[in-house]
Formats: C-alpha cells, structure tokens, sequence
C-alpha cells in the first residue's frame, strides 16, 4: 500500500476541494440594486447551495426558488448538485467551508449522519446553515434553522380528498419508500385515516433508494393492482411515481386506478391535463424557502438569530385534480408571485 507523508496529504486534500469548486455553479448577483429604499443596510454575502439531488424535478424547482431568492437580495449563489451521493454533500459542505461562504442552504432530503462532521465543521467556522425543502431529522440541531412543511400534513389532506372521491369501504394499495422517513412520511398517516373511514388497505410494496427508482416504480405498481385487481388507487410516497406507475398501469388493464401523489411538478400536472387518473396535493414551498433567505437577511443585516424552523401557520396544501389545474407551465402556488412579495419586502427593508 503507498504511503503519503503529510505534506502529501494536505496536498491531496487541497486537490481534493478545488475539483470539487471546479464543479460548483455560480449564479451572480443581479447587477441592479437601485430598487432598494430600505434603511438598513445590507452587505454583500456568498451563500452555498447544495441540492441532494438535481435528479428530482421537484429539487430542482427548490434550487431555483432558492437561487433567485438570493440574487434577489443582491447576493451571489454557489450551487451543487449532490447527486443523491453521501459523499459529494460532504465534498460540498467541506468546500463551502474552505472558501468561506458566508451561509449555506441545503435542499431536499439526506441522511444527516452521513455528513454530522462537515456540517459540524461549518458551524465551527460560524457559517449558518439552514435546510428547506422536506423536514430534517435533525437531532444534533446540526442546522441553525429547517424551514420546510408538515411531510404529514400532505397524507392527511390527501386522505380527506379520497374518503369523499372514494365509493364507499373502498380497497387502496401502497407504495413505499420507508428507508426514506421523510420522503414516505404522508403515506402511513393516510393509510390510517382511511381505514378508519372504513376504507381498505389492500397491499404494500416498498421500494429502495438504492436501486432504479422509476424500474421500481413502473413494476411495482403492476404487481400490486395484479395482487390486489379490486384496489381503487395507489397512494404513492413521491411525486415522480405517477410519471411511471400510471403508463405502466394503463399498459396492464388498470387504467382506471387512481394515482395519489404529492407535488404539483410540472410533469405531474401535465399527467392530470392530459386526463390521466392522477391527483397530487400541491404546497407553497416556496415561501418556506424564501423565508429562509429573509432569515440570512436578517441575520446579516442585524443580527436577528434565525429561527429554527418557519410559522407552522405558514403552510398551504390544496389537492389538485382536473377541476383545478392551473394554467400550463404554472404551478398551483405561483413561486413567482412569492418571490414578488418577498423582494418587495426587502427592498422596502434594507439599502445596498
């Protein structure tokens, strides 16, 4: 085995974190700032973004809020996509903390152990960290503050939706993503709501994070309709299963099955245009999200602690079907409108 001397190891590592800032995108500042009529003045910051994965559309719809949130306030974005992969969120955190940025944002769902001791690493370098998208299971308080959702909540109103859709004591099918907590956290609380309606639940399949999600998704569903031919819908844990499981059930004879997921990405919704058995509960997100970058804002500009987590009287959720699309290309909470109130909060607030 070689051995390195440690001038052989700083140099490795040294190498090590400038690949990774080779990889890092780079979204500037806007370069108007005369909007600002605020008095307080706000300094120019860095703000590390990493994303769990930019394979999800509905991560990638969180990047951007987030990234046009900080242009918004003038600053400058540093992104990374970690691509479901452990180790380049910990390659990222470590990067971030090598160039000093000022704060860093982490979206989307990870295994927190994973990465405890860059994220401690950070905070000992007194970079505020804070986490939007999902909730984060979070007991170290590794991150200064989580702004994100009830991951609940979404069954719940799901399982309002389908008791009244439903015919009555009706069969439903699930499928799962239990080593994700977070990610299948609306499936148990709507399977409970229904049986205690008189409702059925037929069967279970749970799929794995380590293998090929949308295989999974597509085979998956076939094989829970064939077991369970009864069943009415399949409640999903994740917004990308409808994308698979309702082809894929057509193409088996079960067409008619309902698809219930959560997320109103735009490939979803396109699913319910084109008049696909599909129905998802959709979420102003993206005002947890800015509500974050408003906490850097203050934080920066005076020394407001940041919170630990959003208002719980924040959130909105509302199931999108047919009756209730919105237009193509839109979603049913408009991040742009969001964005307009926020950036007209901070430039009422603050002078650049």
């Amino acid at each position: 085995m070689m051995k390195f001397t440690p001038g052989a190891w700083r140099a490795f590592a040294v190498a090590l974190v400038m690949s990774l800032a080779a990889t890092i995108t780079v979204s500037p500042a806007h370069a108007e700032s005369s909007g600002f009529t605020g008095a307080v003045p706000l300094p120019a910051k860095r703000i590390g973004i990493l994303s769990s994965t930019l394979g999800a559309e509905v991560v990638v719809h969180w990047e951007t809020t987030a990234k046009k949130g900080v242009q918004a306030l003038g600053w400058t974005a540093d992104s990374v996509d970690g691509k479901s992969d452990p180790q380049v969120w910990g390659q990222a955190i470590n990067a971030f903390t090598q160039r000093h940025m000022d704060a860093i944002i982490v979206i989307g769902g990870l295994q927190l152990s994973t990465i405890a001791t860059q994220l401690r690493a950070a905070k000992a370098a007194k970079i505020p960290i804070v986490h939007v998208g999902i909730r984060a299971t979070d007991p170290q308080h590794l991150f200064d503050g989580d702004f994100a959702p009830d991951d609940a909540r979404f069954g719940a109103v799901l399982a309002d939706y389908l008791n009244k859709k439903l015919p009555p004591r009706s069969e439903f099918v699930t499928l799962q993503l239990s080593s994700c907590e977070l990610c299948n956290a609306p499936v148990p609380v709507a399977i409970s709501m229904l049986e205690k309606a008189g409702h059925k639940a037929g069967g279970m399949a749970d799929m794995s994070l380590n293998g090929d999600l949308a295989g999974q998704a597509k085979k998956m569903s076939v094989d829970l309709l064939r077991a369970h031919p009864k069943a009415k819908a399949m409640i999903a844990c994740c917004d990308f299963v409808a994308t698979f499981s309702a082809p894929a059930l057509a193409q088996a004879g079960f067409g008619d099955v309902l698809n219930a997921v959560r997320y109103d990405d735009l490939s979803v919704l396109q699913l319910i245009r084109q008049g696909k058995p599909v129905i998802t509960v959709a979420n102003n997100n993206d005002d947890f999200i800015l509500s974050a970058v408003d906490a850097l804002a203050a934080y920066f500009a005076s020394g407001t602690p940041i919170p630990a987590e959003a208002p719980a009287t924040l959130a909105k959720y509302e199931v999108v079907d047919s009756a209730n699309l919105p237009p193509k290309g839109e979603y049913f909470f408009s991040p742009d409108k969001s964005l307009e109130a926020f950036s007209a909060k901070w430039k009422a607030t603050y002078k650049r």
